[in-house]
């Protein structure tokens, strides 16, 4: 069976906006998967397989090429947690960083990027898919993929959390979390655009 197709079986009922919030992802990466445009990562797959209790094909394991292979094999670290992502109207938010060296605490999660930071999120204004009290890990060295979730920073000092759906040379498409707006940034407006690597819970923080 194709990745492609066992990513459909396994969703079974569920949407795509359903599957992608229990991953941490949008649903255009789901949807990305289940067309073959883009392929889940080892990890994501297993994680699929333990949400739906979908069975996983012995010679799906096998095919080391049905997976998304990283540069760098990717594992569980402690990432800083640097400050609140305190969300705003339409996925802005204002981060209220801690003094240099005086963090808060660490989150559990899975990044190869030795430079990923974690960000607690506070509001509900991206409700369901990020909830208040959970945390992004953002990659600052990440390469952001359409279809996933990025943290945004404008050269008006406006930053954001939301849904890559094109990048383009002069300019990016982005969509809001909950899918209710799109909207295009000309790349002379950018600042940075760095990948979240994950939605992790709660229950994941450690203290320092």
């Amino acid at each position: 069976m194709e990745l492609k197709h066992w990513v459909k079986a396994a969703r079974g009922k569920l949407t795509l906006e359903q599957l992608g919030e229990k991953l941490g992802r949008g649903k255009g990466a789901v949807g990305h998967w289940e067309t073959g445009k883009t392929k889940p990562s080892f990890d994501q797959v297993m994680a699929i397989h333990e949400l739906t209790g979908f069975p996983l094909p012995g010679d799906l394991i096998d095919q080391q090429d049905g997976f998304e292979q990283a540069g760098t094999p990717k594992t569980t670290r402690r990432t800083p947690v640097v400050g609140t992502a305190k969300m705003g109207e339409d996925g802005f938010y204002e981060e209220l960083q801690y003094p240099g060296g005086h963090g808060d605490g660490y989150v559990d999660g899975y990044s190869s990027d030795p430079s990923a930071y974690a960000l607690r999120v506070k509001g509900d204004s991206m409700h369901p898919a990020i909830r208040h009290g959970s945390f992004v890990i953002v990659e600052p060295h990440g390469r952001p993929v359409p279809g996933e979730y990025v943290a945004i920073a404008l050269k008006d000092g406006s930053k954001m959390v939301k849904e890559l759906v094109i990048e383009r040379t002069h300019e990016v498409v982005i969509e809001s979390v909950n899918g209710n707006h799109r909207r295009t940034i000309d790349r002379d407006d950018l600042e940075w655009i760095h990948p979240v690597a994950a939605v992790v819970a709660a229950s994941k923080w450690q203290p320092k």
